[in-house]
């Protein structure tokens, strides 16, 4: 079974990096996105 996917949205860069660090250590895979915007477009690419 693959790893669990997390959007991460957050505008301040330091805050997702380390939410993004403490995801991947509990055996997450993590995109993130500092927009709403931009995570509704990753969310987009990644259906079609």
């Amino acid at each position: 079974m693959g790893k669990s996917k997390v959007l991460i949205i957050e505008d301040e860069t330091a805050i997702a990096d380390l939410l993004a660090y403490s995801l991947e250590k509990e055996s997450f895979e993590t995109t993130t996105a500092l927009s709403g915007s931009a995570g509704l477009y990753k969310i987009e690419k990644q259906v079609k």
